[in-house]
């Protein structure tokens, strides 16, 4: 038996403690975040890369390092929407539609922004994606380093950090 936790989306609500499963089809769910009115759950699948075959394994199951990662283009690499819907019994997800699939990189940390626009960082690619709150690209924000993570900053949430591996990059 496994002590680790499948590759899901999982809820958990602190006042129960319990935690259950509410999406288990991604390959690897990864960035995930709210609409603004909390009625969209938007999740990104990061299934760019794979473990070389040579990888070992070690003490408690995690690789030995180095190991070698290989990055393929065919594998999925989409942002999700799914619909909310609240019930007196609780909250449930449905309606699961890919909205944006990314042309470079994989899509990592999500944000909305505070006029709603979804900002994607685009993982082991420079740069992050600006999409409309139907998956439409609007723009990217060009970086010299990969976008792996990002926040807003500042009185009024116009400022946004972009941080990845070897930097990070003010946009005001």
């Amino acid at each position: 038996m496994s002590n680790y936790l499948q590759f899901a989306t999982y809820r958990f609500p602190h006042s129960t403690g319990e935690i259950a499963v509410v999406e288990s089809s991604l390959e690897y769910p990864n960035g995930i975040v709210f609409s603004r009115d909390g009625k969209t759950l938007h999740i990104t699948d990061t299934d760019l890369e794979t473990v070389g075959r040579n990888a070992s394994k070690g003490k408690n199951n995690f690789y030995n390092y180095p190991i070698r990662i290989y990055f393929t283009s065919t594998f999925a690499r989409n942002i999700y929407a799914l619909d909310v819907r609240r019930t007196p019994a609780g909250a449930y997800l449905g309606g699961k539609r890919s909205i944006f699939q990314a042309l470079e990189g994989s899509p990592d940390r999500l944000k909305i922004a505070v006029n709603g626009y979804i900002i994607a960082g685009c993982g082991l690619s420079n740069g992050a994606d600006i999409l409309d709150q139907y998956g439409s690209l609007i723009a990217r924000i060009q970086t010299n380093h990969p976008v792996e993570n990002m926040a807003f900053a500042g009185p009024e949430l116009k400022t946004l950090y972009l941080t990845g591996i070897g930097g990070i990059t003010r946009v005001d």
